[in-house]
């Protein structure tokens, strides 16, 4: 979202209650991984997405034929839906978040804004890989239609599975350090942010998301939507 599409906003986040200037060491020590190199914010505006449940259940769900693979990917599809929605306005308020936060600099670390930006983009990223699980099981219902993507492949659905995983298991991370008879290093967070992208770790290897692969899929999760609520019917025969 660039700064003018951030104008538009009526709102503003408070910067209330931060201290001044965090030395380097300190971001990146105590705050989040690579703090310190966080020094500018932009990413695409992503519309909100109109609520395509209703026009959903009315023009497919309750006409649906009575055969257990549709009804099955009736519940696949309106609980993307309803994933897609909120993982958008996730997306929004984590981009309000981090300009605030990098507009504050150099003067001020505004860490607790920086925190609401890295929870926003969790979410973000949870309800995102949420709907995508759904539109993955509608492929083992309809084999015909292809997989969207493999865990193996660097494709940005892989990338954000990659990232969704950290964040889910990220309670795993601290209880396995904590439960060493000498605990190392306690990793400061599932997922960081950079000018540019997401990152995550897995082991040595690092994941990224840009921000503007991100918006891309979010876009792209409401023309599907629009579709499915709105296309015809799947049946054995046809996949969604």
């Amino acid at each position: 979202m660039s700064e003018p599409d951030m104008a538009l906003e009526s709102r503003t986040i408070s910067l209330g209650g931060d201290m001044g200037r965090w030395s380097d060491y300190a971001l990146d020590t105590f705050f989040a991984p690579h703090l310190s190199e966080l020094t500018a914010f932009s990413a695409p505006d992503v519309p909100v997405m109109d609520d395509y449940t209703l026009s959903f259940i009315l023009n497919r769900a309750i006409n649906a034929p009575d055969e257990a693979r549709v009804k099955a990917s009736m519940i696949l599809i309106a609980s993307f839906i309803r994933h897609a929605g909120p993982a958008i306005i996730e997306y929004r308020e984590a981009c309000l978040a981090t300009m605030a936060y990098v507009s504050a600099l150099p003067s001020r670390t505004a860490t607790s804004i920086h925190a609401i930006a890295v929870a926003r983009f969790e979410n973000c990223l949870i309800q995102l890989s949420a709907a995508q699980s759904r539109l993955s099981a509608l492929s083992d219902l309809f084999p015909q239609h292809p997989p969207m993507f493999t865990p193996q492949d660097d494709s940005d659905h892989a990338r954000l599975a990659k990232l969704a995983n950290r964040i889910r298991h990220f309670h795993e991370d601290i209880t396995n350090v904590a439960s060493k008879r000498e605990p190392g290093p306690f990793p400061l967070a599932p997922i960081w942010l950079t000018n540019t992208s997401i990152k995550c770790r897995k082991n040595t290897t690092v994941y990224e998301l840009t921000y503007q692969e991100l918006a891309a899929l979010l876009i792209d999760a409401i023309a599907t939507a629009k579709n499915m609520a709105e296309g015809a019917v799947p049946t054995s025969k046809a996949p969604a």
